[in-house]
């Protein structure tokens, strides 16, 4: 489960690193920003996304599964909207939605993960799902390098809200992996007296 978690979490690493990074970009390949300007889209991304951090803290707790769906629609949303903006306007709009649903995607999946962890294995449990989620980061600007050659930077976001689309689609599966297995007591011989561990 914790791999399997970590790797929903390296899909939302790798959209949210492609937007605080390539998004200044964006703004002066397709829409000939100057360099002041272009500033403000990593800016607003940065700021959106501490301000989300920030205020979802208790809905991510109470509510993980709607949240990642939330989020997961909203990042998918922005990108889509920001592969097709025709307008810096709306391109920064797509920045700002991409910013406030990737935020809170990994801090709901790291959280949600580790609910079943008993306290003496969190920590090695957090850094195994960190791990594993930190791919996307190394993925990531490969994957958008590759895309921004074959159509451009703006077209390339639209791979980048099928990373979070693909999140979505996977959103299903983790409550499947949190259901505890059953317990079947163990069988002992005839006469046999049960161990302590047995249990009544």
């Amino acid at each position: 489960m914790l791999l399997v978690v970590g790797g929903v979490g390296a899909l939302a690493f790798a959209a949210e690193n492609a937007f605080q990074t390539w998004a200044a970009v964006l703004l002066t390949d397709a829409f000939a920003a100057s360099p002041a300007l272009a500033a403000v889209a990593p800016a607003a991304f940065a700021t959106t996304a501490a301000l989300a951090r920030l205020a979802g803290g208790p809905v991510m707790l109470r509510r993980p599964i709607a949240t990642l769906v939330t989020a997961g629609l909203i990042a998918t949303a922005g990108g889509v909207l920001t592969a097709f903006a025709p307008s810096l306007p709306l391109a920064l709009a797509g920045v700002v939605a991409a910013a406030l649903g990737t935020a809170t995607l990994f801090p709901t999946l790291l959280s949600y993960g580790l609910r079943p962890v008993p306290d003496a294995f969190r920590g090695r449990a957090t850094s195994a799902i960190s791990t594993v989620a930190y791919l996307g980061f190394l993925a990531g600007p490969a994957y958008f390098g590759l895309l921004a050659d074959a159509g451009g930077v703006q077209r390339a976001f639209l791979g980048v809200a099928a990373l979070t689309g693909l999140l979505l689609a996977a959103v299903p599966v983790l409550p499947i992996l949190r259901r505890p297995e059953p317990i079947t007591p163990r069988r002992t011989r005839p006469g046999a007296r049960p161990s302590a561990s047995s249990g009544p």
